[in-house]
């Protein structure tokens, strides 16, 4: 994460156009999450690693970034996990009503 109080511009910029090579993006895409880099999207070792990735890249395409919040990224970070385990392990709640649920939880953990 870079923020308007990083002291060289120089090395940020430095520093993603190295994290924006192929090589390091396909390395990171394969151990830690799917890819947002197209050149690395269609390389035979990350579909090898990850073979499901095609078939999400087009739901993928159309994801909303989520919004962050200037101190409370943590806290709202939290709730979303707790949706993301109580969806997997409560089938019986709807969706509609989670969200509901959660959405209160996500504004209280925002302060709002």
């Amino acid at each position: 994460m870079v923020t308007t109080a990083a002291d060289d511009d120089d090395a940020v910029v430095r520093a993603l156009e190295y994290l924006a090579r192929p090589d390091f993006a396909k390395q990171v895409a394969i151990r830690y999450q799917p890819t947002t880099n197209s050149a690395v999207s269609n390389d035979p070792e990350y579909l090898a690693a990850k073979p499901w990735a095609q078939d999400i890249a087009p739901l993928a395409a159309s994801l909303v970034s989520l919004p962050t919040h200037p101190t409370r990224v943590i806290q709202i970070y939290d709730v979303l996990t707790q949706l993301r385990d109580r969806s997997v392990a409560d089938t019986t709640t709807s969706a509609a009503d989670l969200a509901k649920e959660y959405q209160e939880l996500v504004n209280k953990a925002a302060g709002l």
